[in-house]
């Protein structure tokens, strides 16, 4: 008898409570570990932000997405797929790369590195829903002719993760959105496309309603479900008070992610979103606000881990939502750069 190579079990990925494209780029990280591995897995999505009854699936990934591994044959009780515990135990590298990990500790949202590889999986894997491609291919098709310069900016929001909160403040400590960094960065792009409209996307009413009064009628935006603060899959005080189909949530920041992967030129800041336009167009030519300050984020951030640093201090208070208190940073030269002294007395 010639020898067989058993197929290895089928596994789970569970997602959870996250915003969307943290799931989805949590799934393109562990197609990455799984290919490495010969391993493949099917992706469970029930406890979700964008569950809702009557409308999508009871998988929500199936709502939005086809199976990442078509024919996934499942035990009556699978292993979970836990990619970093994989990633570990074989010495696979992070498709992320190591920029923002230090002695063992991960200390912020760091931008791609293998846009290339990354875009793979997603052009062999993150493949979506027949009715969700012709929700978003109608859109582009309306309103995408010429040049477009996309733009992505975040509210305010109930947190400020990822090291966005700590880049935001070195970057400009004057104002919770950089507006001047992301307005210079998109009429740098316009002396190269300076007949481009521009396409806006936010989770915040109140950005759109900037970047319209600074660009006027080159601003085009998609009718999604925003508040004034934005992060509308988190309970804040502002998103409390919109009328909202969860479902619909997931389908907005698909059109506009997707549409903003398709645009000739894209500035953006610190996001799980962004990264994903990255990585769906590793050829798209973009300007990251925050690069200015990274070096400065890194350094501060290992000085933190090395000295044990633990403490928080405050950004001003009307950076955040107010029903979600402060947002807090973390490091002993935030504190110093805001007037407070070690032991944060003024």
């Amino acid at each position: 008898m010639g020898n067989t190579k058993k197929t290895p079990p089928g596994m789970v990925l569970r997602l959870d409570r996250d915003g969307m494209f943290w799931n989805v780029n949590r799934v393109i990280n562990a197609i990455f570990v799984a290919e490495s591995l010969g391993l493949k897995f099917r992706v469970r999505w029930k406890n979700s932000l964008y569950g809702e009854p009557g409308k999508g699936r009871p998988n929500t990934w199936l709502s939005y997405f086809r199976p990442v591994f078509p024919n996934v044959t499942l035990d009556e009780k699978p292993p979970v797929f836990n990619a970093d515990k994989l990633r570990k135990k074989a010495g696979v590298p992070r498709l992320a790369g190591e920029k923002y990990h230090f002695q063992g500790k991960v200390f912020g949202l760091q931008p791609p590195q293998d846009r290339p590889r990354a875009s793979e999986i997603i052009e062999h894997h993150i493949r979506l829903q027949p009715d969700i491609r012709a929700l978003i291919d109608t859109f582009q098709n309306d309103h995408f002719a010429g040049p477009v310069i996309g733009l992505h900016i975040r509210g305010r929001g109930r947190s400020l993760a990822g090291g966005a909160g700590l880049m935001r403040y070195l970057l400009d400590p004057s104002e919770p959105i950089p507006y001047g960094a992301y307005f210079a960065a998109v009429d740098r792009a316009l002396l190269q496309f300076p007949q481009a409209r521009i396409f806006a996307c936010s989770d915040s009413t109140e950005v759109l309603e900037r970047c319209k009064e600074h660009y006027g009628d080159r601003v085009f935006s998609y009718d999604a479900t925003r508040s004034a603060f934005g992060e509308m899959h988190c309970t804040t005080s502002q998103s409390e008070a919109v009328e909202m189909s969860p479902h619909k949530l997931g389908i907005d920041i698909l059109i506009e992610a997707y549409g903003l992967a398709n645009c000739d030129f894209f500035v953006h800041g610190n996001s799980n979103v962004a990264n994903f336009v990255l990585c769906k167009s590793p050829d798209l030519p973009h300007d990251y606000v925050y690069q200015p300050v990274e070096a400065k984020y890194v350094e501060l951030e290992k000085q933190r881990i090395i000295s044990g640093d633990n403490t928080s201090d405050e950004l001003p208070s009307d950076w955040s939502d107010p029903k979600s208190g402060m947002i807090r940073f973390r490091t002993q030269a935030a504190r110093e750069k805001n007037g407070r002294s070690a032991s944060g007395s003024r």
